[in-house]
């Protein structure tokens, strides 16, 4: 319920390769090459530098998990199947750094190596390879966000066997003639969350209810013919923000009891969250319809330190709770003892000082309006889509997926043409020749995609 996530493409301008001996051509590796790393006699020594734009990450992202995905499209020049290993470097943040120098780039200062060794072979040409980042190093990247761009050095051997020419690996950088497109650039996957928010809310009705009576504290126990006595706390959960545009994370009951007992019980105490009607009357509390337990009981003997006690939600209660809230409905708890002795004359008084304290966080709940007007047009000779603009504050993109045989139905559902704010885009990878259909969705922050809209292109037809 906390998580966000976003796939990062490499930017085109700071993602190439540079060559130990190759220096006067590594200024056009950028943006155009495939990436070499490892080393062959000719190119001598080479290292993938890729960088990523993370200005669509918020300042206060707290990154949960991340994976850093490279495609390797050729291992013709690897030729020796079990020598070597390639590693994923974190490079620290340094403007003077000379991204097209061999000597720069192969020595600059990195924070940490991610994830584990790529072995020479679990290289396979058209299977993805990723590096995992650790709890640590998911540190390391986040320190980065502030810096608004985060550079990668992928290295390869440094060395190589007598009698051998070559171990050098190529992958595709996505961009150029030589690259896949968009679908196969490498990708940064992270999956976040942010700054919550805490709410404390006062109790709106604290009533003890018993067999002959209700009063307005709050009380429970057994009486003294060893009828239960129930204590009953409301809340208005329209304090609470919006719950279309937050999530509730964690929710726990604060409550502490004013007096206790010396000898023992086995009297214990349980939080229900119940369904019942307004008038609260000893009925209805007493064939109430329990939706939940509200974290652990407490026995008397957990109450002796007069110390507040937390009752937390687990997953199933805070999901009713956010259903609550959605509805408009008051959050109603009931204090239940149990006692398999048949207790008497047996009242714990609660402190009136009872806190639901909320813990939440904005996030939109509904995928935003879809995209409409969805054309075909050449220009360039190349295919352009465009669309109009969706008028609806959550949209913080668009999506275009582009599939041979099909509507695409979902933003996994083909190969991806585009990702970003404009209102056009271009197919500068597809045939005029081929029949091929594209899908637009709206996406939010989360993100959340729209429903599609889908277009054909027909061969035959004029546009």
């Amino acid at each position: 319920d906390d998580e966000f996530f976003k796939l990062i493409f490499a930017s085109k301008k700071g993602t190439g390769y540079v060559g130990e001996h190759t220096a006067e051509q590594n200024r056009a590796h950028f943006g155009e090459n495939s990436l070499f790393a490892g080393i062959n006699k000719s190119r001598g020594i080479c290292d993938a530098l890729i960088s990523f734009d993370l200005n669509a990450l918020p300042d206060d992202a707290i990154i949960k998990s991340a994976h850093f995905y490279l495609y390797p499209m050729n291992r013709v020049a690897a030729k020796i199947e079990k020598f070597g290993e390639w590693n994923l470097s974190l490079l620290k943040a340094d403007n003077t750094l000379e991204v097209t120098d061999f000597d720069d780039v192969e020595n600059a200062d990195t924070k940490g190596v991610i994830g584990q060794a790529i072995q020479s072979s679990q290289l396979t040409q058209g299977i993805w390879n990723h590096w995992e980042f650790t709890e640590q190093e998911c540190k390391l990247l986040q320190e980065e966000i502030s810096n608004t761009t985060v550079r990668f050095r992928v290295d390869g051997p440094k060395d190589l066997p007598d009698g051998e020419d070559s171990q050098m690996m190529q992958f595709d950088i996505g961009y150029g003639k030589f690259g896949g497109g968009i679908h196969y650039r490498p990708i940064l996957d992270i999956k976040y969350t942010i700054t919550e928010q805490k709410i404390k809310l006062e109790a709106s009705t604290l009533s003890t209810i018993s067999i002959d009576q209700t009063t307005d504290e709050l009380e429970s126990g057994f009486d003294e013919e060893g009828n239960r006595v129930y204590g009953y706390m409301d809340f208005d959960l329209s304090h609470l923000p919006d719950p279309q545009e937050t999530m509730i994370i964690q929710c726990a009951l604060k409550i502490k009891n004013k007096n206790s007992f010396k000898k023992r019980s086995d009297v214990r105490y349980y939080i229900e969250l119940v369904e019942v009607g307004d008038a609260g009357t000893y009925q209805d509390i007493k064939n109430r319809d329990k939706i939940e337990y509200i974290g652990y009981e407490v026995s008397e003997s957990d109450l002796n330190s007069k110390e507040y006690q937390y009752f937390k939600f687990d997953t199933l209660s805070k999901m009713t709770l956010d259903r609550i809230h959605q509805e408009g409905k008051k959050l109603k708890l009931v204090i239940k003892p149990t006692s398999a002795k048949g207790m008497k004359s047996r009242i714990i008084k609660w402190d009136r000082d009872v806190k639901l304290v909320v813990k939440s966080i904005q996030k939109h709940r509904r995928a935003p309006h879809g995209v409409e007007n969805l054309k075909i047009s050449k220009e360039n000779r190349m295919i352009k889509l465009s669309w109009d603009s969706v008028d609806d504050d959550a949209v913080n993109g668009y999506y275009v997926v582009r599939n041979s045989f099909h509507p695409p139905k979902h933003f996994m559902d083909g190969v991806k043409i585009y990702g970003g704010k404009d209102t056009y885009t271009y197919d500068n990878f597809a045939s005029y020749e081929k029949e091929k259909y594209y899908s637009v969705f709206s996406y939010d922050d989360v993100p959340n995609f729209s429903e599609s809209i889908s277009v054909r292109y027909d061969p035959l037809e004029k546009y």
